[in-house]
């Protein structure tokens, strides 16, 4: 009988020990799964050097900090506002920069597309214009930062060379003129149809040195339809064509037979 107590016991130290090591052993494999590390965070995209200068420009705006006048324009530019006009080789812009009592005040970048960059304050009233790309001079004025009224230019030696009514910023009429005085080109933009990319809108006339018509059009919202024309040397008529409303190629009126005409450039200068 003691035997079989004695055996009994045995059992239930077995069974116990075998139990607590299968609680010890579910209990590490619990925390093993519980106790998991969080996956590192991804490494940083690169970023190229130009994108990262072009984020930070955006994000973080230089102010406008003025420089020297060039030594032609610092006398010039204590008793008047005067703008230098210079060609950007390569980006097709046009960089102008204001300068008054000897140092900058503001600068204007045209892009090609006609998108237009300020920075600083172009002041109210006249502005002396000098043209780096001809050595044209001429005379020029702003209201809020915009150009309204006539701006004259003139070729190095003082003739006239172009006049252009503008009013808030955009062209309403233009001329200009061959070194003899004689006119070279008219436009008048007053009425013109809009129409992207073509500058060969509101009514434009062309002329050779001796005075006769060469290129002229009418391309306008009252005009219907429109019509480009180009001239030989003796005035005679070369070729015409005509636009609808929408400014897009039509027929010649009253023609027989007619055909859709082609668009031409107008000849060079002759």
């Amino acid at each position: 009988m003691g035997f079989i107590l004695s055996m009994k016991s045995q059992n239930l130290i077995i069974i116990s020990v075998s139990l607590l090591i299968i609680m010890a052993v579910v209990i590490n494999l619990f925390n093993r799964l519980t106790d998991v590390d969080e996956p590192a965070p991804p490494p940083p995209i690169p970023v190229a050097p130009q994108t990262l200068e072009r984020m930070q420009a955006v994000s973080q705006p230089s102010a406008f900090i003025p420089e020297q006048a060039p030594q032609d324009l610092i006398e010039l530019s204590n008793s008047k506002v005067v703008c230098r006009s210079q060609v950007i080789r390569g980006v097709d812009e046009t960089l102008l920069t204001f300068y008054r009592n000897g140092q900058s005040i503001a600068r204007q970048t045209i892009a090609k597309d006609g998108t237009v960059t300020v920075e600083g304050t172009i002041p109210d009233g006249p502005v002396e214009i000098f043209n780096e790309y001809d050595n044209s001079k001429g005379e020029t004025i702003y209201t809020n930062g915009k150009k309204n009224g006539t701006e004259r230019t003139y070729y190095s030696d003082g003739v006239l060379q172009s006049e252009t009514t503008y009013r808030n910023g955009k062209i309403k009429k233009h001329k200009e003129y061959f070194h003899s005085g004689q006119l070279r080109f008219e436009q008048d933009l007053e009425d013109a149809l809009p129409l992207l990319n073509n500058n060969e809108v509101g009514i434009g006339k062309l002329y050779y040195p001796n005075g006769l018509l060469k290129y002229e059009w009418n391309i306008t919202i009252g005009t219907h339809p429109g019509f480009k024309k180009s001239y030989s040397t003796d005035g005679s008529l070369r070729a015409e064509f005509y636009f609808d409303e929408q400014g897009q190629p039509m027929p010649p009126p009253n023609a027989s037979n007619p055909t859709s005409p082609t668009l031409i450039s107008p000849p060079g200068d002759g």
